[in-house]
């Protein structure tokens, strides 16, 4: 059986922008069907109740996604919040220790930097990892290699910059829809200069340092699908490019991807076998 790649992310926009980025500039192939999923992984997904049949194609939050290449399997899954990432991966790891084969031998973290400090993110997670029995990471957006398994910490914009996903997507809807940014963008700049914005208690997330740009992606999105969220819209009208390496909003992720992907060093108790 292939190795097998454990992400755990923050939430759903991780997933979709993992999965364009794996599929466009790593040869990742999206795993449409449960009757193809290899043994490790739909065991896994028999521990959830939806998706029913055999198509899984469409999104199935809590459930993960599933991508394969020639080379290595990769489990995604989102742990809807920053504060379910450690229960998250604590009921996964159940799981995986039911089926000997099914044990993961790379675990990546993604999430946002938000205003934390990075030392400080780093060392939250960083333990979580550890309590998994993986190498501990020693900086955020790099991978480190240990006892034959491999673990990163990814948090977005990434090199070492506060701030959350939507900092790479801002750019990106800039380029694929300018005309409606120049329409929305002063729109929610002068709404965040009122009265109501800054004192009423409706609008304290629009008051957290990433609230107006969280409101310009889905005041844009309003326009291009209405009453759907900001993934469907990334999704369906290709907000990443066909080759995301060459975006360079994204190369802090591409990057780490490369590094959490390459092969892991077999260690001396196995030699003998196949590097991953």
């Amino acid at each position: 059986m292939k190795p097998f790649v454990y992400i755990l992310t923050e939430g759903v926009l991780d997933i979709v922008v993992l999965t364009s980025v794996l599929t466009r500039s790593f040869e990742f192939a999206l795993l449409k069907q449960k009757s193809t999923l290899p043994e490790c992984f739909a065991g896994w997904l028999d521990a959830f109740k939806w998706p029913t049949g055999d198509d899984i194609t469409r999104r199935a939050v809590p459930a993960p996604v599933f991508l394969e290449s020639d080379r290595l399997l990769v489990g995604i899954r989102s742990a809807q919040g920053i504060d379910n990432m450690s229960r998250t991966l604590s009921i996964d790891r159940e799981v995986f220790s039911r089926r000997e084969r099914q044990q993961p031998v790379v675990i990546g973290i993604v999430l946002d930097a938000d205003d934390e400090e990075p030392q400080k993110r780093l060392k939250k997670f960083a333990e979580l990892v550890v309590s998994a029995g993986f190498p501990q990471p020693l900086s955020l957006d790099q991978v480190i290699d240990g006892g034959g398994k491999r673990s990163g910490i990814f948090a977005f914009p990434g090199g070492g910059l506060s701030g959350t996903i939507e900092d790479s997507l801002l750019p990106l809807a800039q380029r694929r829809f300018p005309q409606l940014h120049q329409f929305v963008s002063p729109y929610v700049a002068e709404w965040c200069q009122t009265t109501l914005a800054n004192e009423s208690k409706d609008y304290a997330e629009l008051r957290k340092p990433s609230g107006p740009l969280k409101a310009t992606l889905s005041s844009m999105v309003a326009f291009l699908k209405p009453a759907k969220p900001l993934n469907a819209s990334i999704e369906d009208h290709n907000w990443l490019p066909l080759n995301p390496r060459t975006c360079t909003e994204l190369q802090p992720l591409v990057q780490f991807l490369e590094n959490l992907l390459a092969p892991v060093p077999v260690v001396e108790s196995q030699k003998g076998s196949m590097p991953i």
